[in-house]
């Protein structure tokens, strides 16, 4: 039995270790759930928002899933602990899935020789013989094996959200967003100069714009230059493991090189900034979403006789804490495509609204949450739908995301092709 001056110290440990001491959010979170262990209570999801996040008595977790993203951090700040600083700990704080009350398992005693490992011959010949006998069994069972594979993928097969773009019926396109650079001759240096103009984000943007200026066509080209945004690159982190577990090969091609035939071809998947969306734009005109860069909103369209609701990010430097205080709002929408295929947008202004939608989108804990927002608002996971996520935090770490309009999107809609 561990006693209540023991679980302090284990907390004490574990707030002071590398994985901890620069977490303030996280220091807070865990001491209030080890102080409700102790005292013998279980805390509800309210009563966490109002006594750690200072949320009021009005908040409702049905609609707003800051405690179950800051509890699935925290496991995983844990995890990371255990793995560095506490991998010696004999006894282990964890929190359940499915509840809020902190355990602590202790494990067995380990002898000090068992702490360092020593190979002796002995030893060694054994590891060789297991290995031998290792590499024999995952011989013989391959067969058996591959037909197990299923179990270490990220996402089910049957994911209503993501069965048909991780399927063998069709190939899948990852589209990432950059910025389109384009090269000019320069009178003022005499040299050949590169250009970002924000209004030209694809090769098609490029060709209207000489198109309306022909004045320029003998003195500006396009180029092979693009870059990647930091935004686009971190989310292929967490969105390429799902196809990849999933043994579905993937072809990657930046935004401003997609061409109209590719929506034809592939069920497509973009994750970027709405500056990068080129030819996707066509894709949400038919939505009730909207935005406009300048000045940074989105615009979501009401219905008859109401206002339209508007939502505006926001970037403010936060001197105590020496980062950027983020509040953006991310559309995550699948929509159909033009020749029965699936159209995967994930967007945002700033990083943290296309990386943090992103993971909402991929990682099995978030993404389970996200689809019970969907069932609680149409009765259903939506195969086609349009989703609103406003999300806050500093720097590139997401604090609170809150699903703030969602609307399903009928199978039979009709996409109008700009080509």
């Amino acid at each position: 039995m561990i006693n209540n001056k023991s679980k302090r110290q284990i907390l004490e440990r574990i707030l002071s270790s590398s994985e901890f001491a620069h977490s303030d959010i996280n220091q807070k979170l865990l001491t209030y759930l080890v102080e409700k262990s102790i005292k013998g209570e279980i805390p509800k999801e309210t009563t966490i928002a109002i006594d750690v996040f200072d949320k009021d008595a009005a908040f409702n977790p049905h609609e707003d899933t800051l405690v179950r993203v800051h509890i699935y951090k925290l496991r995983e700040k844990l995890e990371k602990y255990y793995l560095s600083d506490g991998r010696d700990d004999l006894v282990r704080l964890c929190i359940p899935k499915g509840h809020y009350a902190v355990k602590f398992l202790p494990l067995t005693k380990k002898s000090g020789s068992a702490k360092k490992l020593r190979l002796t011959l002995y030893g060694l010949l054994s590891v060789l013989l297991v290995l031998f006998i290792l590499v024999l069994t995952l011989y013989i069972h391959n067969t058996r094996l591959q037909s197990r594979i299923d179990e270490f993928a990220i996402v089910d097969k049957d994911d209503p959200i993501w069965h048909r773009l991780i399927g063998p019926y069709m190939p899948t396109l990852i589209v990432p967003g950059n910025n389109f650079f384009f090269a000019m001759q320069s009178g003022l240096v005499n040299e050949t100069i590169i250009a970002r103009y924000t209004e030209i984000n694809s090769v098609n943007d490029f060709n209207q714009f000489v198109k309306s200026r022909p004045q320029l066509s003998d003195s500006i080209w396009v180029g092979d230059y693009a870059f990647l945004g930091k935004e686009s690159a971190w989310s292929l982190n967490h969105l390429l493991p799902i196809f990849f577990s999933a043994h579905k090969s993937v072809e990657l091609v930046i935004s401003s090189q997609l061409s109209w035939d590719d929506f034809q071809k592939y069920h497509i998947v973009y994750i970027g900034s709405y500056k990068s969306l080129g030819l996707l734009n066509t894709l949400l005109t038919n939505l009730d979403f909207s935005y406009t860069l300048y000045p940074h909103q989105v615009v979501i369209k009401s219905d008859e006789g109401e206002a339209n609701k508007v939502y505006q990010p926001e970037m403010v430097r936060d001197e105590n804490y020496n980062k950027d205080y983020n509040r953006d709002y991310a559309l995550i929408a699948k929509l159909p495509g033009p020749a029965n295929n699936d159209i995967l947008i994930i967007a945002g202004f700033y990083f943290i609204g296309v990386y943090e939608a992103t993971k909402h989108i991929s990682e099995p804990d978030l993404l389970s949450i996200l689809k019970e927002s969907l069932q609680r608002r149409h009765g259903k996971v939506p195969e086609y739908f349009e989703i609103l996520l406003e999300i806050s935090g500093y720097g590139r770490t997401g604090f609170s995301t809150t699903l703030i309009y969602s609307k399903e999107i009928q199978s039979n809609n009709k996409i109008e092709w700009e080509k």
